[in-house]
């Protein structure tokens, strides 16, 4: 039979017509089949909706055949394991344009579903089943501060509760525990008797104790600075090498509010493998989890290699208690909480299991464990067992103990369940996981995702965000960072004066003292890194013992450095007696108060400066002194230009001398301070009162070589800056503006919008000052003096307009109020801004209109910019605080915050002890000279002028003053300056002997898109090679080893000779073994 052409193309289109409905009926009908929550007996679901209202299980249950655990949906039984192919790599900021862009499928604060999300993951079906396992792990959250004081929870609870867990864990072998805060444990420790920690030690080696993290205390994410992140890592886990002699391998880290994308790298560089996370904002977990990517490698933007990435869980639901952990329904997981103190509020609604009761209990359970375990991509889940200050009861332990020892010898004898439950270690977990990628043939990365990005910001209902913790309490806050650079400071002079003494046997400096004051202010600047310190987020009381312990340190680190400086001018100048060198407070108590005046009893007093960095560098240095008729000579007896201001509101003698200071790298240098009937050199400041606010437009203009800046003579405004290389002229004014609160707290930031003008409307007073070294502007506001300084300097800080905000909110005139500055510029950024991470590096922000304005604010830590294709503008800042960029050309920074109420997240309090503080910073115009590489260029970062302003802004110069009449010729401690993008870390001791130092290093990026300025220019002549030895002059070294980022690995030996391959943006330590020891 002949078919004709017409007749064969009908024919196949029927064919592939009919082939079409065959695989669309097999699809429906798949989608049709009801697929099980999460578990089922034979067909018969473990079936937990009996439980909210009084649960009865069906006693008359069949048990099944030996099944597999399985990623299912509702209704039908699929024996196998779904085995996810790893190939999305998850950006979080992609996913913050795909879950603010739209509608959630899922309220904020609810938890993660069960995993029956309809959105399709690319399975694979060909692994064979396997046991569901799941790691229970006991637990207690131990905050080194909050409603109470270290010491208060140290004596109430925490002490207990490590007593309790030495002793219960040998009772019962089969239990387990993890600890956190190592200042907790050496709290403890240091009474503990020796049989007690033989047996600490012996729990830890038969891994029924596990201390994960292992920092001093567990850090806040968004304020602290990298610097002191790695401090605290260095304190604890040298701590516990020479203590208990355990290295953890673990990060574990469920109450920061929001999580840095440097804290994983960091806890790589100290040789962590795994971290575990949790406070994220629910829709981002729940994108996370529609794709199984709650487990990931996190992945650093510049990281090519992926030697830097770390394996990361983040837990699924909202918190670290029992109610949260067990699975998505909070109900049940009460019914598992089994603490029962008499007296106490609790809501358990545990019962003790026994015969009658086991099976429908051990089902429940079971199904939560499933839950959750359908939320990964293999058969093993991790279950926290625990809350804040948890087991400080003996009891408590018995009763998690023994009920669910019998809940898991149950759920474990059921061959046809085929689940295994028992306590285990974080690490138990992270093991059990690698078995499992093993088993399946493929590779870890290939098993899992990458994500890079951070988890910024952080909610947990719908319009509550955690931003305003990013800003709370700034005087505590700027406390920190100035203990953070006077540290830094003593250690690194410290460190010389060591090997001075060593090699000498010098005995101008008394190292054992000297040691024991670092040791202190150390451990004091580690605490305060706390979620709760640094943030200001605990109760006041709580606070004022923070605060104690920062001022103790400053006292301890300024003694340290009047002693080194005293040791090295001493061996200058051969004197066998100590030079007497007074170190001057911080910068923000010289500004703030005048009980730091130099007065001149003599014709002459020395000014002493310590210059930090590792590059030469000119300073604007600013004395508060008793006598006009002065001048300044540097220590060839040259004068020096110098500029007098006398504030004419004061009745009394005070006066400011300023004049810039040529500084070595790493060096100290004096300058004379000299009565003369007729200073040569010395000039009076022109001082102007503007007072016709309402009637004039005249601008005040402020010069030097490098800019032009106009400022309204009327508000007191900036209004524009200038940049004379190619007369662009950028608008920038600068406004002061209240938010008031809807609902703020100490961790939220709700306001009313939008902020109000209210108070800066007219400023009540504008005074001009004029000079050969600087010029400034002083705008007097109810709450604010603010004060722009332009320096006569083609060196950096003439690059930058210097802004500095003395903040006073300390009346209840300011209650429910929130104080920002708000620059607003004609750059054309659209809604793209940049931040940096932890002082670190630069993330990309974007503003999201359709989402809160609060929900656009981010935290930072040392700089925030706008750009367009032809400038970028920077705001450089001293301390952390919330900034954001709310409309195009527009940067934010929120000041300070007043509030009367409690935000409901357990503190109890609102924030309403403020201070008065000093908030420094530089506004950096700069011309995009390279369009075309700000496309090509992996990640954004700052140019080498920023990157050199940042530091200058952190590690200013200290001062110091001594009688000592000779001559003092200049000390530089390093042989020649480092590389401009090469930042000395740290150069401090470590060990109980002379002969060990840790030094880090850290390779800055910076941008390429800028035109070299002299500044560029003169970097780039400078050897750019680093050989360790030939560093510092005073310093014999023996060997180098290149080390873990806390000094607990040695990964090898480096010739001594070799120079340094720094790779951009990474970090580096090294231990260094002078060539004598003694003992200390």
């Amino acid at each position: 039979m002949k078919f004709s052409n017409r007749m064969i193309v009908l024919l196949t289109l029927c064919l592939v017509i009919a082939a079409l409905c065959i695989v669309w009926l097999a699809i429906y009908t798949q989608k049709r089949i009801p697929r099980e929550i999460e578990f089922s007996i034979a067909h018969q679901e473990l079936n937990p909706s009996i439980g909210k209202a009084g649960l009865e299980s069906k006693s008359n249950s069949v048990l099944p055949q030996k099944i597999a655990w399985s990623h299912t949906t509702e209704g039908s039984v699929v024996k196998h394991v779904n085995v996810f192919k790893s190939k999305t790599t998850f950006n979080t900021f992609d996913i913050l344009d795909e879950v603010g862009g739209v509608e959630n499928a899922l309220k904020k604060g609810e938890q993660p579903t069960s995993g029956d999300d309809k959105t399709k993951v690319e399975e694979e079906r060909a692994y064979q089943p396997r046991k569901l396992k799941v790691i229970v792990v006991p637990h207690s959250h131990n905050d080194p501060g909050w409603i109470r004081t270290i010491d208060s929870y140290f004596e109430a609870q925490t002490k207990l509760i490590l007593n309790n867990m030495v002793e219960k864990l040998l009772i019962y072998p089969k239990m387990t525990f993890i600890w956190a805060e190592t200042v907790f444990l050496s709290m403890w420790w240091k009474d503990l008797d020796k049989t007690s920690r033989e047996a600490v030690r012996k729990l830890i080696d038969r891994r029924q104790l596990e201390v994960v993290s292992g920092g001093w205390i567990l850090t806040d994410e968004a304020n602290c600075h990298y610097s002191a992140i790695i401090d605290q890592m260095i304190e604890g886990h040298q701590w516990l090498r020479e203590n208990i002699g355990c290295i953890p391998k673990t990060s574990w880290s469920l109450d920061p509010f929001g999580y840095s994308s440097l804290h994983p790298y960091l806890y790589k560089k100290v040789g962590y493998d795994n971290a575990v996370i949790l406070r994220v904002s629910d829709d981002i977990k729940n994108s996370l989890q529609r794709r199984k990517g709650l487990e990931f490698y996190w992945r650093q933007i510049w990281d090519r290699s992926n030697e830097t990435d770390i394996f990361t869980l983040m837990m699924p639901y909202m918190l670290y208690n029992i109610k949260h952990s067990c699975g998505p329904d909070k109900d049940i997981c009460l019914m598992f909480d089994f603490r029962q103190i008499p007296g106490e509020v609790s809501e358990s609604r545990a019962v003790p299991i026994d015969s009658s009761n086991i099976d429908r209990q051990a089902k429940l359970l079971l199904t939560q464990y499933q839950k959750k375990a359908n939320l990964f991509r293999h058969g093993v889940v991790l279950i926290p067992l625990g809350d804040d200050f948890r087991y400080d009861r003996s009891v408590e332990w018995d009763q998690q103990y023994k009920n669910y020892q019998k809940l898991f010898n149950y759920i474990n004898a059921q061959d046809n369940w085929n689940v295994h439950v028992r306590f285990g270690i974080v690490q138990d977990y992270f093991d059990e996981v690698a078995k499992v990628v093993v088993e399946s043939g493929k590779s870890h990365r290939e098993f899992f995702p990458s994500l890079s990005g951070d988890f910024f910001p952080y909610t947990d209902h719908d319009d509550e965000y955690w931003t305003g913790y990013f800003t709370t309490r700034p005087f505590r806050k700027l406390l920190s960072r100035e203990l953070e650079v006077y540290l830094r400071a003593a250690e690194i002079l410290n460190t010389h004066c060591v090997r001075q003494n060593t090699q000498t046997g010098g005995q101008l400096y008394n190292t054992k003292d000297m040691l024991e004051h670092l040791d202190v202010a150390r451990k004091n600047l580690a605490l305060f890194q706390h979620h709760d310190a640094i943030a200001g987020t605990s109760t006041v009381w709580v606070v004022q013992d923070y605060e104690s312990r920062l001022y103790e340190g400053l006292s301890l680190v300024n003694s340290v450095i009047g002693s080194a400086l005293s040791s090295l001018l001493s061996s200058t100048v051969k004197s066998v007696t100590p030079i007497a060198v007074r170190v001057l407070d911080p910068l923000y108590s010289r500004t703030l108060t005048s009980v730091q005046i130099i007065r001149l009893n003599d014709d002459r007093v020395k000014i002493v400066i310590f210059n930090p960095v590792t590059r030469e560098r000119q300073e604007l240095v600013q004395l508060l002194v008793d006598e006009e008729e002065l001048e300044i000579t540097d220590n060839r007896g040259r004068s020096v230009t110098s500029q007098m201001t006398k504030d004419h509101k004061l009745t009394r003698n005070q006066y400011t001398l300023s004049f810039l200071a040529e500084l070595p790298a790493l060096g100290i240098v004096t300058y004379d301070l000299v009565k003369t009937v007729s200073p040569k050199h010395r000039h009076v400041s022109t001082i102007t009162e503007f007072k016709n606010f309402n009637h004039t437009n005249d601008v005040i203009i402020m010069e030097n070589e490098i800019l032009s800046v106009n400022i309204s003579a009327s508000r007191g405004q900036l209004v524009a800056i200038g940049l004379k290389s190619d007369g662009t002229r950028l608008r920038t004014p600068i406004r002061f503006l209240f938010y008031s609160s809807r609902r703020s707290g100490a961790y939220i930031f709700a306001p009313n919008v939008p902020a109000s003008e209210k108070n800066f409307s007219r400023p009540q007073s504008i005074t001009s000052v004029r000079g050969p070294v600087f010029s400034e502007v002083r705008v007097k506001y109810s709450c604010v003096t603010h004060i722009l300084r332009l320096v006569n300097s083609s060196e950096p800080i003439g690059h930058a307009l210097e802004v500095d905000n003395i903040v006073d909110m300390t009346s209840f005139d300011y209650d429910d109020l929130e104080l920002v500055m708000r620059l607003d510029s004609s750059l054309k950024s659209k809604d793209i801004f940049y931040t940096d991470q932890n002082g670190y590096h630069i993330m990309k922000r974007r503003r999201r209109t359709n989402m809160l304005l609060e929900a656009n604010y981010y935290p930072s830590s040392s700089v925030v910019y706008i750009e367009d294709d032809a400038h970028r503008l920077s705001v450089i800042t001293a301390q952390p605080l919330g900034v954001s960029s709310l409309k195009q050309g527009s940067i934010e920074l929120m000041l300070d915050r007043r509030l009367k109420y409690d935000d409901g997240r357990g503190l109890g309090a609102g924030v309403t002890d403020n201070k008065v503080f000093l908030g420094r910073f530089y506004v950096l115009p700069e011309k995009i000279f390279d369009v075309s590489a700000r496309n090509q260029e992996p990640y954004s970062a700052p140019s080498l002028l920023a990157n050199i302003l940042i530091d200058s802004l952190r590690n200013y110069p200290i001062l110091a003053v001594t009688n000592y009449r000779d001559n003092l010729p200049a000390v530089s401690l390093m042989n020649a300056p480092m590389p401009c993008d090469v930042l000395l870390v740290n150069l401090r001791m470590f060990g109980n002997s002379s002969n060990r130092a840790a030094m880090i290093l850290h390779k800055q990026a910076t941008s390429a898109k800028f035109r070299m300025t002299n500044i560029e220019l003169e970097c780039s002549k400078m050897e750019t090679r680093i050989v360790i030895p030939r560093l510092f002059h005073s310093l014999q070294l023996q060997r180098v080893y290149e080390s873990s980022l806390s000094l607990l690995h040695r990964k090898h030996e480096i010739p001594l000779e070799q120079p340094l391959n720094l790779e951009t943006l990474e970090l580096y330590a090294y231990e260094i073994i002078f060539d004598k020891t003694i003992n200390i």
